[in-house]
Formats: structure tokens, sequence, C-alpha cells
């Protein structure tokens, strides 16, 4: 499972990183999911608030 972030709709909330449970999202310039940590549980889509997050 891939997930894809448009940071043009990214609202900087920080309530995927803060949603995440194994710490795969961050912040840099933009927001970022480390898919080697990342277990696909969706979290990050279900509260994102701008429909920022995609599955691919």
């Amino acid at each position: 499972m891939k997930f894809v972030i448009d940071n043009t709709k990214c609202a900087n909330c920080d309530l995927c990183i803060d949603s995440c449970p194994v710490f795969a999202i961050e912040r840099r310039t933009n927001i970022i999911i480390d898919e080697t940590r990342c277990i696909g549980c969706r979290m990050c889509v279900l509260v994102c608030k701008s429909n920022a997050i995609k599955i691919r």
C-alpha cells in the first residue's frame, strides 16, 4: 500500500503526524511518510480533514 500526499492541500495541522502509531510521518519541508516504517493502518487518511493524503 502506498500513500500519496498532496502538499498543496495540506493544512499543516499535524493531525496525521500525531495519529501515526509507528511514527512513520514527519514534517521536513513537506509532510513525508516513511514507507519502511508505515504499517498501512490508514489513520493518517482518516484524520486528514483537508483530504491531502490518498491511497494509491
